[in-house]
């Protein structure tokens, strides 16, 4: 297995498993149905072209809602670079990435955020900014971990992908 199908699997797992693992669905009602039309064509080469086109509403209508939830601009800003670099624009994947990060505020979005930025910077060759977000997203998932309760069953997920984090 090369890197590049290494880190689409650590981007796929960090978008099915680890995003939404506390049960929230930080979305705006109006947003999810942009999201839905990006996520599926961003997955195919074929209809790129479509995904891209679901990108600009998105910022369009991030410009209309950024002040009322931050929470579903920094997931806007999240699904529209996991999708640019899907369909392999690593630049545009960075710029979202980053912006992000600097909007979410709590530790286990913001830590996902982060793992998911590193994962790009490896793939664009700059190991030194990777490893400095993969180093952020494990911190925001320890400073999670704690603040989850002992012995609880998000306790023990966190671990166990710190464990995943570390190896």
């Amino acid at each position: 297995m090369n890197y590049k199908n290494i880190l689409d699997n650590w981007v796929n797992e960090a978008i099915s498993d680890w995003l939404d693992k506390r049960g929230e669905t930080p979305l705006h009602p109006s947003v999810q149905p942009l999201i839905n039309k990006l996520r599926h064509p961003s997955l195919d080469s074929n209809h790129f072209g479509n995904a891209w086109h679901c990108i600009e509403p998105i910022e369009k209508l991030y410009d209309q809602i950024h002040k009322e939830n931050n929470k579903t601009s920094a997931r806007m800003f999240l699904e529209c670079g996991v999708a640019a670099y899907r369909m392999g624009d690593a630049h545009a994947a960075i710029s979202f990435l980053t912006r992000s990060v600097s909007s979410f505020t709590e530790d286990h979005d913001k830590g996902v955020a982060c793992w998911l930025l590193g994962c790009v910077y490896w793939y664009v060759n700059n190991p030194i900014s990777a490893l400095a977000f993969w180093e952020d997203g494990f911190r925001h998932f320890k400073e999670q971990s704690a603040k989850s309760g002992r012995g609880s069953t998000l306790e023990h997920w966190y671990v166990s992908k710190i464990q995943e984090m570390e190896s």
